[in-house]
Parts: structure tokens; sequence; C-alpha cells
């Protein structure tokens, strides 16, 4: 239900895509008994559909990044005029704290055609778009039962904890629905197109974190 769930479900789509897998089912994602709030798997998703019907673009260097073995990647999509770059760091281990920094360029002649660039980027890691961290928090807080056993950090947060979870959420709604909002974390900044027709990001991943960064010529 985290950003681990996130990091991962980027990864597998963009393994489906290199295999040309064209059809994923996949339910619940969102937090269960919530009023659909969801979770960070469901901000993925909600990425991909921003890219929905684009153009994906290819990679000069196709081994540049090594998916197969260190799950960071970047799916490139282009789409009514603007360039999509869905970024992902996953690690298979929860306790994971490699934090990696992607360096994307960008060419050709999209790029070369405009100087100037404006960017937004959207984020999902432990900071942006989850809540189940402060959930948890506050049921112990309260004294809610705790299945030690139970799954954690899941959709089913009654596979953790007894029944009177929903009482503690609905008495802190308010917060963890302005948490779990999928966050814009850069809006309108104006990147410039470098002397070799390229543009080189810089971009910073946390451990188990998905971003969508958005460039469009001003």
């Amino acid at each position: 239900g985290k950003e681990l769930g996130a990091s991962w479900y980027a990864t597998i789509i963009n393994m489906a895509l290199e295999n040309r897998i064209t059809e994923i089912y996949d339910w619940g994602q969102e937090i269960e008994n919530t009023g659909s709030l969801p979770s960070g798997r469901r901000h993925v998703t909600d990425m991909l559909l921003m890219m929905e019907n684009g153009s994906r673009l290819q990679s000069v260097t196709p081994l540049a990044i090594d998916n197969v073995n260190t799950y960071a990647g970047v799916i490139p999509v282009k789409k009514e005029g603007s360039i999509y770059l869905l970024l992902y760091n996953h690690h298979a281990r929860r306790s994971n704290t490699d934090v990696r920094t992607l360096f994307p360029i960008l060419e050709g002649a999209d790029i070369a055609a405009s100087e100037m660039w404006t960017m937004n980027e959207w984020t999902i890691d432990e900071d942006n778009g989850v809540f189940l961290d402060d959930l948890y928090e506050d049921l112990r807080a309260a004294g809610v039962s705790e299945k030690q056993n139970g799954r954690m950090l899941g959709t089913r947060t009654s596979d953790r904890f007894g029944d009177e979870w929903e009482n503690v959420f609905n008495a802190n709604r308010t917060k963890y629905e302005e948490l779990s909002v999928l966050p814009q974390t850069i809006t309108d900044s104006i990147i410039t197109r470098v002397d070799d027709n390229k543009i080189n990001l810089e971009v910073e991943m946390k451990q188990h974190s998905v971003k969508l960064i958005q460039l469009t010529p001003r």
C-alpha cells in the first residue's frame, strides 16, 4: 500500500512493455474501507493514465540502465507535444536505503526544435502520496490490537489490526485524505536546452520511489 508497492509496480510495467505484454489485470489499488483512498500503486496507474495513448520513445543506448538487475529505469513517452518520463527506483527489500540519481538525456528533432522547456513533476515516495505510516502510528498510539504475524502495509489494514482500526481512521480521516493525494512536486519550472541540442536531467530518487516528469516546449 506504500511507496514499495509503487516502485514495484513501475518496475513490473517496464518489464511488461519490454516483453510486449499488452494487458495487466490488477485489483485492490485502494486502501480497504477508506472511501477508495489510493495506495502508492494506484498513483502509478494515474501517472500511466496521464501518458496513455502517447508514443513510447526509444533509447539510443538501451542497455544504459540494467532494469533486470538494478530495478531502476525510465519509461519515456511523447504525447500531444509534451514528453513524459516515468522514472522509478525499486529495491526488493523494504529496509533498503539506497538512494539513486538518474541522469536522463533527451535528444532528437523535438528537443532541437525548442530551446526553452517547462517542467512539471509528480512524486511518490516515503514522504509523498502515502499515509499508512501515519495511520499505523495512530493505531498503535490508540492501543488498537495488532496481529504480530499479520501482513504489514498492504491495502488491507485489517490484515494487521483489529476491527477497531476503522474508528481511528474515521477520527483522523482529513489528515489521511491530505497525505494520500499525489503531490505535484515541481510546477512550471523552466529548463534550457544545452548547446549540443540535448536536455540533461539529474533526478534524485529515494529508495522505493516513482516520479513522473512532463516536459513541454515553451
